[in-house]
């Protein structure tokens, strides 16, 4: 007779599957002067939860600090991680040196060493490459709230484009992904040429091309240290936008869409006032107000959403601060639109030297 706490239907007792491999997984961390925040970024890692075989290869791309000296004391307590060092030659290529020593892993999983992954990270996103067509996985970020002001108000950004991100999205952020291995032999590494910016999202649009799937996660999180100054926030801006001409100017984010607006009120906005002043036109400068106006209003979604749902009181500087980063923008863009129609005029004259010997 069955205890009265247990149902009196005859189940058959379930066990737990017994010899399943444990999935192996490599974390690759590409570091540059990261000596502050890499132990604690290793240590996240470190403490994932889950029973994966894990092991780290942090690559410092020619660190001057002690970044290198701060994985070494790691490793003597750690063996699982190991540690390549190169010439500085940019995150790309960093994570490519990674990627040529990563052998018979199931998942490669890139963090950067400026991120901290939340315990559960692992165990969240893994679960969902069980179909077979899901090459990718990565999760939502948010910025460390002690970081400041600049950190913040970029993180608080990246943090709202996030929370709006489509279930299989275009792009996954190289600062905490996971993807499944085969795919690098399908469609092979970063793209080095394109340094700091865009050669996560290039690599995503390989994936997308050949049918690979990516899913956005928003419930694995992981904490971004930004970039802790207006002027290296405004060199990465304009970084970004020089590069997006070879992405053929896609939109990553839905919010994203509001920003190329933004950008094109910025170029209109101060020729318009120049002409104001010189011509004196009273309908100049309604024009005027109304782009001013309008772009002060395409800001306030991300403002709203913060101050709303996380009392960071720095994005009250956003309207303002994102005036300078769009107008570094339109400068990196028409950079980049320069360069690269000279890189297409380059091929074609290859191509019709090639034709012509041929």
């Amino acid at each position: 007779m069955l205890p009265a706490n247990l149902p009196s239907k005859n189940l058959s007792p379930v066990f737990p599957p017994q010899n399943v491999p444990r999935p192996k997984i490599l974390f690759i961390v590409s570091s540059f002067n990261n000596e502050r925040f890499i132990t604690e970024s290793l240590l996240a890692i470190i403490d994932q939860k889950g029973d994966a075989q894990k092991k780290i290869l942090v690559v410092d791309d020619g660190s001057s600090d002690k970044s290198v000296l701060k994985v070494q004391m790691l490793m003597y307590q750690y063996p699982e991680i190991k540690v390549l060092q190169q010439k500085h030659q940019g995150q790309a290529s960093a994570l490519n040196l990674g990627l040529e020593k990563a052998k018979d892993y199931d998942f490669i999983a890139f963090v950067e060493a400026d991120v901290k992954i939340e315990k559960k990270w692992l165990q969240k996103n893994l679960p969902l490459f069980q179909r077979p067509a899901i090459m990718g996985v990565g999760g939502s970020l948010k910025p460390f709230p002690k970081d400041n002001w600049i950190a913040r108000l970029a993180g608080r950004e990246i943090e709202y484009k996030l929370i709006k991100q489509k279930h299989h999205p275009l792009h996954l952020t190289s600062a905490s992904v996971i993807y499944r291995a085969s795919i690098f032999k399908k469609v092979g590494y970063f793209r080095t040429d394109l340094k700091n910016s865009s050669f996560d999202v290039e690599l995503n649009l390989r994936i997308k091309n050949v049918h690979g799937r990516l899913i956005y996660n928003p419930k694995a999180w992981a904490w971004h240290h930004y970039k802790p100054t207006l002027s290296a926030f405004l060199k990465r801006s304009y970084a970004y936008a020089r590069f997006r001409p070879h992405l053929h100017d896609i939109s990553l984010y839905p919010y994203d869409h509001i920003i190329k607006f933004q950008i094109i009120l910025v170029s209109l906005t101060a020729p318009i006032l120049l002409l104001t002043i010189i011509l004196n036109s009273s309908l100049l400068f309604i024009l005027f107000l109304i782009c001013s106006i309008s772009y002060f209003l395409l800001t306030l979604p991300p403002v709203i959403w913060t101050l709303k749902n996380r009392k960071d009181l720095v994005m009250l500087l956003y309207p303002a601060i994102s005036i300078l980063r769009n107008s570094v923008a339109l400068l990196g863009l028409g950079v980049g639109i320069l360069e690269y129609r000279r890189t297409l005029k380059h091929k074609k004259i290859l191509y019709a030297k090639h034709f012509k010997e041929f």
